[in-house]
């Protein structure tokens, strides 16, 4: 079934530091499942290397209280080094925002084949451990922007930059092929996209 109903987005596990998993959110009758949040570097530091303990605690807490996850990993500005190592190419810019001070980023650019190699074979991994779950209702596509969501470049520079590479054209190569592996890794459970302009300029 597709999931429905109220689910707790729980903090995202972007750093060195766990989320704090059991939360009240367990045992609240209206709540149906939670959102579970981590990044490719925590799951895979090394190539083939994967760790998927913070998933699996999640799952398992979902089950013990009668609930389902979401599951969502993020590529982008949290891609290992050993992908870059491995022939990725960078796209280097500037991540800026309302709330936040502007900083240098770094991450894959969303078509580049070396890329999507590495992040296939960890998708169909994830898919591989994952799919078929029945207290893993969806999962949230990541490798189209800096993070979960597909947008990335704002700046000027940046926007053009990305335009002379192909621009949204080329990014949509990307993407295409990254549902593709997302179809692939995960043929019975539904799988979603975090919808945002890769750049402020579409």
């Amino acid at each position: 079934p597709w999931p429905q109903g109220i689910y707790a987005l729980f903090p995202s596990y972007n750093s060195n530091r766990p989320v704090e998993l059991d939360r009240p959110a367990w045992n609240n009758p209206i709540v149906r499942g939670a959102r579970i949040r981590t990044v490719w570097r925590n799951i895979e530091p090394e190539q083939d290397k994967f760790s998927w303990s913070y998933f699996d605690d999640a799952v398992a807490l979902a089950e013990r209280h009668g609930k389902t996850v979401g599951l969502s990993l993020a590529a982008g500005t949290f891609t290992p080094e050993w992908v870059y190592r491995s022939g990725a190419q960078r796209f280097n810019f500037t991540d800026t925002g309302r709330w936040r001070a502007s900083k240098p980023e770094t991450m894959p650019e969303p078509w580049d084949d070396a890329f999507l190699k590495q992040w296939g074979d960890t998708v169909r991994a994830m898919g591989h451990r994952y799919d078929a779950k029945s207290s893993v209702a969806y999962v949230v596509m990541g490798g189209m922007g800096k993070s979960i969501e597909s947008f990335f470049v704002k700046t000027p520079e940046d926007i053009a930059r990305f335009q002379s590479l192909g621009g949204t054209a080329r990014w949509l190569e990307g993407a295409k092929r990254i549902v593709d592996l997302y179809a692939e890794a995960f043929p019975t459970t539904p799988f979603f996209y975090a919808m945002a302009w890769p750049s402020s300029r579409p």
